[in-house]
């Protein structure tokens, strides 16, 4: 995640899902949620984030702007994924 925080954009990185309650196994996934100032459509900022992660296992992520972000907090999904995160880096 290193990389992910190094980016000047990023605001925040957190981790949700089963690696936050921390299960790590073989039938578990890295869900990763990254908040960053952009003005790149979904699919291209997720592809260039992805580009730039190597985690070693199965990688979920979520890369929302601090607007869509804002947004889903209202939301029952983002919700859940506040609940239960573990934030790993805030600017």
């Amino acid at each position: 995640m290193a990389r992910l925080s190094s980016l000047p954009e990023v605001q925040r990185i957190s981790v949700f899902g089963s690696y936050a309650r921390g299960r790590r196994d073989l039938f578990t996934d890295l869900d990763v949620l990254v908040v960053l100032q952009t003005d790149e459509a979904i699919p291209a900022r997720l592809a260039r984030l992805y580009g730039l992660v190597d985690a070693g296992v199965d990688l979920d992520l979520l890369a929302w702007t601090p607007e869509e972000f804002a947004c889903m907090r209202e939301r029952p999904f983002g919700r859940g994924i506040l609940a239960g995160e573990r934030v790993l880096y805030e600017a």
